[in-house]
């Protein structure tokens, strides 16, 4: 999964201990951030698991947005 998004306020208050173990394990896999951080946990994931492929899911609701982040992604390749 990887997800670009804008800088956002953090969770700190918000939420319990469970509550946040839970969404992390969620979001293990997920590159959350600008084209580096993207670009760092894809690399991360392709040496880890040795996939030759990518899967790409984007949480984006206008069209124009997904196409946006995986032009994105694209140009990191």
């Amino acid at each position: 999964m990887v997800v670009l998004w804008f800088e956002c306020p953090g969770m700190d208050g918000l939420w319990n201990a469970d509550a946040q173990r839970s969404v992390e394990a969620f979001l293990g896999a997920a590159g959350i951030g600008g084209p580096n951080t993207v670009d760092n946990k894809l690399r991360e994931s392709l040496t880890l698991t040795r996939a030759n492929d990518l899967i790409l899911q984007s949480d984006f609701y206008r069209v124009e947005d997904r196409l946006h982040s995986y032009e994105i992604v694209a140009g990191l390749f």
